[in-house]
C-alpha cells in the first residue's frame, strides 16, 4: 500500500453518534404507499378519543409506523432519530430517484472519505474530490466500473437526506434534543472527473476549529466534541470487512480508552458486550446470533492487538453471562506506527487474538 493515504483528524462525536445513521438499508422503497403524518395523528386522536396528543403519544405512534410523509419530507422514523428526504428544494422524478437512496457501509465510507478530504484540503466549502481519488480510498481500481454508479447514488443520498437525532426517553417525559439536523452535503456538482461539494459544518464538528488559522477567536467549548487521528489506510484495509467489523474499527479509533487501564503502548477500550453489539449494529432477535457475529467481528478487526478475555475464552461464555461481561480491547496508541503496519501489511493476525 503506497503513502498517498494521509493521517487526518475527524470529529469524534460525528463518528460515534452521527455517521452510524448512514447505515440503514431499504428505506423509502414504497413511497407511493406511505401514509401522511397528519392523517396518522388524526386517526390516533380519533381512536383515543382526544383532541390533543401528548408528545409521548405522537413519538410512540410514529416510531411504530416507521415510514410516512409530510408536505416537506419523506420520513424514516426510528424513535430516537429520524432520516428525512427533503422535498423543499428537490426537483426531479421522486418515484424513480428515491430508488437511488443508499444508506449502507459504502455511504458511511464515502462520508469518512469526504471528512478526510476536508482535513487534507483544509476547507469544507468548494471541496473538489477527484473520482479516481475516491476509488483509491475505497481500495478499488478504474477497472471496477460498477462502483462509479454506486458512488454517484451515495453522493445523491448525502445531498438530499436530512438527519435529525432526538432523545427519546420512555420513563420520563419525552424531551426532543436536536443533536444535529440538515444535509451532510448542502450543495453538489459533478463532472466527468470529480465532485465539488459544500459540507455541512455541523458534521465537520470540532475539526473546523482545528483548521482555524486564528485560534484566539475560537468559541468557548470549541473542542468539546473531541477529535481523533484517523489513518485513511483503514478505508482500503476494511474493503471486505463485514458491516460490524467496519463500524467497530471506526469506534475503536474514535475512543480514547480507559485512563485507568491504558498502557504505555496501548489504549484499552473496555465495555460490556451489549455496548459493542450496539456499536456494530447487531440487532438480531436472538442473543446468541448477535454474540456470534460480535465474535466474528472481533476476529476480522485487524487493528486489535489483544482482547481480554481472549477469544477462546469468550467462545465458551454462557448466554446468561453475555450482558454483564466486560471485554477489554487493546489498540495501539501510536497512529504513525499503526499506519506503517497497515501500509506494510504487518498487522496483528486473527490467530494472535485467539
Amino acid at each position: 500500500m503506497n503513502s498517498t493515504y494521509p493521517i487526518v483528524k475527524i470529529d469524534a462525536t460525528t463518528v460515534k453518534e452521527i455517521l452510524p445513521i448512514f447505515i440503514n438499508k431499504g428505506i423509502f422503497s414504497n413511497f407511493e404507499d406511505l401514509p401522511e403524518r397528519a392523517d396518522l395523528l388524526d386517526k390516533l386522536k380519533y381512536d383515543l378519543g382526544v383532541d390533543i396528543l401528548t408528545t409521548e403519544q405522537e413519538r410512540e405512534h410514529l416510531s411504530q409506523i416507521g415510514e410516512y410523509k409530510t408536505d416537506d419530507y419523506v420520513v424514516r422514523d426510528y424513535g430516537n432519530y429520524l432520516i428525512a428526504f427533503s422535498l423543499n428544494a428537490y426537483q426531479g422524478n421522486l418515484k424513480e430517484d428515491l430508488q437511488r437512496v443508499r444508506l449502507n457501509k459504502l455511504g458511511h465510507k464515502i462520508a469518512m472519505i469526504i471528512l478526510s478530504e476536508v482535513y487534507r484540503q483544509r476547507k469544507w466549502e468548494g471541496l473538489v474530490i477527484p473520482k479516481h481519488r475516491i476509488i483509491e480510498y475505497l481500495g478499488y481500481t478504474s477497472a471496477n466500473k460498477y462502483i462509479y454508479g454506486h458512488i454517484s447514488d451515495v453522493m445523491y443520498s448525502l445531498r438530499w437526506l436530512d438527519y435529525k437525532i432526538t432523545e427519546y426517553k420512555t420513563k420520563v417525559k419525552i424531551r426532543e434534543d436536536k443533536k444535529t439536523t440538515g444535509n451532510f452535503i448542502y450543495n453538489l456538482s459533478e463532472d466527468s472527473k470529480s465532485y465539488t461539494l459544500w459540507i455541512n459544518k455541523l458534521f465537520v464538528g470540532s475539526v473546523a476549529y482545528v483548521l482555524s488559522s486564528d485560534k484566539s477567536t475560537l468559541p468557548f467549548g470549541a473542542f468539546d466534541r473531541g477529535y481523533f487521528n484517523y489513518p485513511t489506510t483503514l478505508l482500503p484495509l476494511s474493503k471486505n470487512y463485514s458491516q460490524g467489523a467496519y463500524l467497530l474499527t471506526n469506534f475503536l479509533m474514535a475512543e480514547k480508552g480507559n485512563d485507568k487501564l491504558n498502557t504505555k503502548d496501548h489504549k484499552v477500550i473496555a465495555y460490556r458486550i451489549p455496548k459493542y453489539m450496539e456499536v456494530m449494529k447487531l440487532n438480531y432477535s436472538r442473543v446468541d446470533k448477535n454474540f456470534r457475529f460480535y465474535l466474528s467481528g472481533l476476529e476480522e478487526t485487524q487493528i486489535i492487538d489483544r482482547v481480554d478475555p481472549d477469544l477462546s475464552t469468550l467462545k465458551k461464555l454462557k448466554p446468561s453471562k453475555i450482558k454483564d461481561q466486560v471485554v477489554r480491547i487493546y489498540v495501539k496508541k501510536d497512529i504513525v506506527q499503526l499506519d506503517d503496519e497497515i501500509k506494510s501489511n504487518h498487522l496483528v493476525t486473527k490467530y494472535a487474538k485467539k
